[in-house]
């Protein structure tokens, strides 16, 4: 392999890592937006395997969808994801793994529930028509802590642990 050939390959390498960032980092922004057309687009399109633990698991990008517009988040409710320590590695011309820790806060001012969770995600992806997508995404959760802030501030956990 000739020096050119060698670093174009380890270009593309590179180029192809970040584009897998930062599909999960839209990814994530969708979700926290609500902009389901965006959150669709990050799937790839056929049969899946999503897992997400405690919120269902989907074989169709659509049903996972359905299920997050589904999931009685009102407008005033605000979600934020806060992924870090990506390790991506490319398996393939067009097949990559990766493995991201996440920080997960739900915030309803309306009836004062919180919900933080950690965990790790770990992803498959694929390049379809020139894009990177999840095919498989699992989530596990390692922390969560749930609780409710009354009407004088004070804040009661409602659930600690995994």
């Amino acid at each position: 392999m000739s020096d050119l050939t060698a670093l174009d390959a380890r270009l593309r390498a590179l180029e192809d890592l970040e584009q897998i960032r930062t599909l999960k980092y839209h990814y994530w922004r969708s979700v926290d937006a609500r902009d389901f057309e965006a959150v669709e687009a990050c799937f790839a399109t056929g049969a899946l395997v999503i897992d997400y633990e405690l919120f269902g698991s989907f074989e169709r990008r659509e049903d996972m969808v359905e299920a997050i517009r589904n999931a009685g988040l009102g407008a005033e409710v605000q979600d934020f994801h806060h992924g870090q320590n990506p390790e991506i590695r490319l398996t393939g011309p067009d097949s990559a793994a990766g493995l991201w820790d996440i920080y997960y806060f739900m915030l309803d001012p309306a009836s004062g529930t919180t919900l933080q969770l950690s965990g790790a995600y770990e992803d498959e992806y694929v390049r379809q028509d020139g894009e990177w997508k999840v095919c498989k995404s699992r989530f596990v959760v390692t922390s969560r802590l749930s609780g409710q802030i009354s009407e004088d501030g004070q804040y009661r956990v409602a659930a600690l642990g995994r």
